[in-house]
């Protein structure tokens, strides 16, 4: 196209024009060069006879000499600066290499930038670099009709069909299957990347991209002539995936159809090849318009043609179709060869799915947009949040990258974010969508919680599809509440149908008939208007899509539940009683769950809109629970808890919540009593989303006031020790919650437990310690689990201030652990990966030089050690509490006695805590003993002993717990052995023990073990396996110390006292005592011991623990199942009473009891015969665990 010029233009030649703009934009040389001639011309002016050099004198006599040749040259470059600078402002067209590298700049600058279209008012989404959060889309091949069982000619009838409403039922139930056969085959079948829509774009004239709304098909397009326009600049683009296979690398031009469309209106004979001409002549670069009409002619070029369904005129759209059609046909450039590979223009044309006419471009391959992966969605995450923050703290992604403060920053941010994921499947659902996972970040960059605002992201992401995105792109809105209205009666049809599918005959005849009773109107009138408002809510809407085939339907069913839940509520406005039963019915049926979201979606969007409401809807919930069985009651137990949680704060009574929570203690109690463990999952779990869910800033919450209550309530220690149990259980994932939390905690777990002040808070005064042993174990076991928040964080900077403020405490330390031969610190290992990695780098080195100091304890040894022990207390996260205290007390002691070896002292200080401190802490102290002075046991285990078996001793239940303790440490590992299923941990006898397990986790140099206070973490070996700090321990040193304790405290002589204490009244006793019998007979297997006590034993503890499986505490019952299933059995009378004692077992309990005859040991082939008798036997749990048995002999 040629450009025009006005006659006046002095014509100069434009590559001299060129060269005076080269030339003129290094003006300074030339400004350089005219003065230094200026000067020269000067010099024969001075005066020589007063320069005392010789050699200069004569340098400037041949100037001066020269003089007029030094002038000319000096006004000779001074008109030639003066007329390259005057050439230089001429008009002259730019060069080909020119006029590529400022359209290329151009485009960088327009494709450069992220643009977050139709993102609702309120909500604050500034920009960002589109290569920084771009991640690459993968597409499906569009279907074909071969994919269904029916010939095209019965496809086309069965549409037509279809749409008049004359279907035959089976014709029906065959295309229904297979139109939902073909989505889910979609789901997961036949995923490819850009590469393979490049190759397609090789061996055809263009391609056709489709997508839901939000898919993301103008972004992949703007990042694709990103690209594009970098590497053609000579930049690299290392952020685009698959790039290696996009070539050749071709000159983009994007243009949106929706602006084409336009001008088309106003010029009905325009071309689109004349649109690109006008639109590259509009970029105000004279002479690219030509220039890109040579590279069109060429074949070089990448046109993108983006957004056709954003005509929304059916006429115009097809004018547009046309245009495309003739553009391709008339401007492709030649196809490659057999013999050469010709340059061929590409075309990429993207439209939504719905309102796209399937025969537009037939000729064309199409693909789609697939829905995010979670991978894809795990890789968005930090994209986006290291982008931002680099954008708010003005540096480069690529600086980011290296920041450790905006390292730890994204880590946060993500971590709320796939919590916000994790812990609702319909909001990850959501998340598969580009532009929702979008919303959903910006949302949480603007402080809104996800998901407890569930519902307001519902009525978000609803007025961004149908409003904001819409005027965003300048096409008319559609109303949400018009929306709402129209397709609510349908949602809530399709929801009780439990049907995310419609037929278009009846989505039609639903619209038609909202309509009717809203607005009314003729017939003709009405059905139109039904026709428009679906056609609009497809193409424009993408909320309310053609799913699959002729079927339609919301784009999740979590929008289909959204609009069902407003629905309802619209209908309460009308006939409150009547709608608000109607909501509580359904929500309450124990045959289905298809109304619980949509109960919790009510109650939520009521408590924003109208709070009166919302209490009745959850008051009236919780009238109809059933109060039996118990997994009927928990269920709904917990849909009401959800409500609590996902209302807006402060909304509901305090009574309503009270009420809940109290009831969930309850539950949690019987739940336990009954061995309910799912069901107390299920209430951990939501008690957990409760207690992080509270508010920052609030006063006397009702949960926390509840929580306080049943702490301080020590008449009803059943339900005591429920919360504690809950509360450990939980604990360690708490951290995040407000600090009202754990000011409501710390001070009544403080004075449970008989522990001292942390910091600022006192334990509570009006609470005594706890009598029950159950209890003080719990508090202490959740004060240890409540990670930096609790007392193991806040007492963290004052132990590091203390070895800052005594840096010869910490020598000493390391000498006493190169001595001991165990890294002995006051910290805990720290479970974040920044810290752990140096913590890691430290236990390595301590191992090397544990090794090397083994002989003689040097200087420079100890020198290393404090370095090691530095390194421990700079990555630190929590101390190990509170066992910290009892380091920091036994150096005092030893700089107080310096002469006296720091054995002795510590051990005279820990023999003196077994009398003075706490009960709880017995335990404590004794495993402590253990770690540090494995060798001499003696004296410890005598006091113990003494302590255990003085009737009337204040520390005798405190012993008792800690053969209780090792008895289970014993049972566990034997299990673990076995490889047998291990129990839920949630019974107390489990968790008492647990707290004391992780203070020597650090010690014993095991990595990662996530302080052993639950049995999942063993799940996965490789924290084991791939450790290099267990590279040395391959005798379990950890069991070896414990074994060294066992074999002097589990000894027969204990049963004795342990079948007295079985005739006391206490529960807790009775419970202790079968497991202190279970453990000297593990003990007594562990070691190979055999003789005639052990067989006595066996049969005293067996027909005890047959008479406490019927005893009617739980604990007690536990207890004796425990013991039933550890007896040994080995020898030949030792498997015939063990058989003897499982057959009388009661049936309920028999299976369970049986392990014992299934992991029997026989020594030899009389114990292997006798074993086999149990084939026998009448007893058919019996049969199966020695059949099983008999198969280790076989094999």
């Amino acid at each position: 196209m040629a450009e025009s010029s006005s006659d006046d233009t002095i014509k100069v030649w434009p590559p001299m024009v060129w060269a005076c703009r080269w030339v003129w934009k290094r003006r300074g040389i030339l400004f350089g060069i005219d003065i230094i001639s200026a000067i020269l011309s000067a010099l024969p002016l001075l005066d020589l006879t007063t320069i005392p050099n010789i050699a200069i004198v004569r340098a400037l006599a041949w100037v001066s000499s020269h003089r007029l040749l030094f002038v000319v040259l000096f006004v000779a470059l001074v008109l030639f600066t003066i007329t390259c600078g005057l050439i230089a402002r001429l008009d002259a067209p730019l060069s080909s290499r020119q006029l590529r590298r400022r359209y290329l700049n151009n485009v960088i600058h327009d494709t450069q930038m992220s643009t977050l279209k139709g993102i609702p008012a309120g909500l604050i989404a500034e920009s960002v670099h589109l290569s920084d959060i771009f991640i690459p889309l993968q597409f499906r091949p569009n279907r074909s009709y071969v994919d269904y069982p029916l010939s095209k000619r019965e496809f086309e009838c069965y549409r037509q069909e279809l749409k008049s409403g004359l279907f035959s039922h089976e014709l029906q139930r065959i295309v229904f299957e297979a139109e939902k056969n073909w989505y889910r085959k979609q789901a997961t079948d036949n995923r490819f990347g850009i590469a393979e829509v490049w190759k397609l774009l090789s061996s055809s004239d263009a391609v056709v991209i489709q997508g839901y709304p939000g898919t993301g098909k103008s972004t992949m397009m703007e990042r694709l002539t990103l690209y594009m326009a970098l590497r053609l600049s000579g930049c690299q683009d290392n952020d685009m995936s698959e790039k290696q296979s996009l070539t050749p690398l071709l000159l983009p031009i994007l243009l949106r159809l929706g602006e084409f469309a336009e001008r088309l209106k106003q010029t009905e004979q325009l071309t689109l090849y004349d649109y690109i001409m006008q639109v590259l002549t509009d970029m105000t670069l004279p002479g690219l318009a030509a220039f890109m009409e040579q590279k069109l002619a060429r074949g070089v070029c990448l046109i993108i043609l983006d957004g056709l369904d954003e005509v929304s005129d059916a006429t115009l759209r097809k004018k547009v179709q046309a245009a495309i059609k003739t553009c391709i046909r008339d401007h492709r450039g030649e196809r490659a060869t057999a013999n050469a590979l010709a340059q061929q223009n590409r075309f990429l044309i993207t439209s939504r799915v719905a309102g796209y006419d399937q025969a537009a471009f037939s000729d064309y391959p199409h693909v789609t947009i697939a829905e995010l992966a979670d991978e894809q969605i795990q890789n968005f995450l930090p994209r986006w949040c290291r982008a931002n923050l680099c954008r708010n703290q003005r540096i480069s992604v690529q600086q980011g990258l290296h920041d450790t403060g905006i390292a730890r920053e994204v880590a946060q941010h993500v971590l709320v974010l796939q919590t916000a994921l994790h812990e609702n499947q319909a909001v990850k659902e959501l998340a598969e969508n580009p532009l929702l996972l979008t919303l959903l970040v910006v949302m949480q960059q603007n402080s809104i919680v996800l998901p407890r605002q569930r519902v307001e992201l519902y009525d978000v992401v609803t007025r961004t599809l149908l409003e904001n995105r819409n005027l965003a792109k300048e096409m008319a809105p559609i109303p949400a509440i018009t929306a709402l209205k129209r397709l609510g009666p349908l949602a809530f049809r399709m929801q009780e149908e439990n049907n995310s599918f419609a037929r278009e005959a009846d989505v039609m005849s639903a619209l038609v008939q909202v309509i009717r009773e809203d607005q009314g109107g003729s017939n003709e009138a009405i059905q139109q208007e039904a026709t428009n408002f679906l056609n609009r809510i497809r193409e424009r809407g993408g909320l309310f899509v053609q799913r699959s085939g002729d079927y339609f339907g919301f784009m999740h069913r979590t929008f289909q539940e959204y609009f069902a839940a407003r629905y309802i509520l619209n209908n309460i406005k009308v006939d409150e009683a009547r709608w608000i039963d109607e909501l509580v019915t359904r929500a309450s049926r124990l045959e289905d769950a298809l109304w619980r979201e949509p109960f919790l979606l009510a109650v939520a969007y009521q408590s924003s809109e109208n709070e009166v409401i919302a209490n009745k809807i959850l008051s009236a919930f919780l009238a109809r629970m059933p109060t039996d069985p118990l997994p009927d009651y928990v269920t709904h137990l917990v849909l009401a808890t959800n409500a609590v949680i996902e209302a807006k704060a402060g909304a509901l009574k305090a009574e309503l919540e009270k009420q809940i929570a109290e009831e969930l203690l309850t539950a949690y109690e019987w739940a336990q009593r009954e061995q309910g463990f799912k069901q107390c999952e299920a209430i951990e779990a939501v008690m957990q989303r409760w207690l992080l869910s509270l508010p920052k800033e609030s006063y006397r919450l009702p949960l926390l006031q509840i929580i306080a209550q049943a702490l301080a309530t020590s008449q009803d220690v059943a339900h005591q020790r429920a919360l504690l149990t809950m509360l450990a259980m939980i604990a360690d994932r708490l951290p995040s919650c407000p600090p009202a939390l754990f000011q409501t905690l710390i001070p009544p777990l403080l004075a449970l437990t008989g522990l001292p002040a942390v910091q600022d808070y006192q334990p509570s005064s009006h609470i005594a310690p706890a009598v029950d042993g159950d209890v003080a174990d719990l508090a202490l076991t959740t004060l240890s689990f409540l990670g930096k928040a609790g007392p193991a964080g806040l007492l963290l900077p004052s132990v590091k201030q203390y070895f800052q403020d005594h840096p010869t405490h910490l020598r000493l330390l390391a000498r006493c652990s190169l001595e001991a031969g165990t890294l002995i610190t006051p910290v805990a290992i720290p479970m974040t990966q920044e810290n752990y990695q140096p913590y890691a780098t430290a236990a390595e080195r301590w191992i090397k030089l544990r090794d090397r100091a083994k002989q003689q304890v040097r200087e420079q040894y100890i020198d290393e050690c404090v370095s090691i022990q530095q390194t421990f207390l700079d990555c630190a996260e929590e101390v190990i509490y509170p066992t910290d205290r009892h380091l920091l007390a036994m150096l005092e002691i030893m700089v107080a006695a310096p002469d006296l070896p720091w054995p002795q002292l510590w051990q005279d200080y820990l023999l003196k805590q077994l009398h003075t401190s706490p009960s709880v802490s017995y335990q404590e102290v004794v495993l402590l003993w253990t770690l540090l002075f494995p060798t001499t046991l003696q004296s410890l285990t005598n006091i113990v002993l003494r302590h255990y078996m003085t009737t009337g001793d204040s520390r005798q239940q405190s012993v008792q717990r800690v053969f209780s303790s090792l008895s289970i440490d014993l049972r566990d590992w034997r299990d673990l052995r076995s490889l047998r299923d291990l129990r839920s941990l949630r019974s107390l006898r489990d968790l008492r023990s647990l707290r004391y397990l992780r203070d020597l986790r650090d010690w014993r140099d095991w990595r990662d073990w996530r302080y052993l206070r639950d049995w999942r973490y063993l799940r996965d070996w490789r924290y084991l396996l791939n450790s290099q700090d267990l590279q040395d321990l391959q005798d379990w040193r950890y069991l070896r110390y414990l074994r060294g304790l066992r074999d002097w405290l589990l000894i027969q002589d204990i049963a004795p006292q342990a079948f007295f204490l079985l005739s006391s009244p206490e529960a807790e006793q009775r419970s202790t005592a079968l497991t202190i019998l279970m453990g000297c007979l593990l003990q007594a297997e562990e070691i190979g011991k055999t003789d005639t006590t052990v067989l006595s034993l066996i049969k005293q503890a067996g027909d005890a623990a047959l008479l406490a499986v019927n005893d009617s505490d739980p604990l007690v019952r536990d207890a004796a199942l425990d013991l039933l299933r550890s007896l040994p059995a080995r020898t030949m009378k030792e498997i015939a009473l063990v058989r003897q004692i499982v057959e009388g077992v009661p049936d309920r309990d028999r299976k369970m009891c049986a392990s014992s005859l299934r992991d029997a040991s026989p020594l030899d082939d009389q114990a292997w015969q006798e074993l086999e008798k149990g084939l026998g036997s009448m007893v058919p749990e019996v049969r199966e665990a020695v059949a099983e048995a008999m198969k280790r002999k076989k094999g």
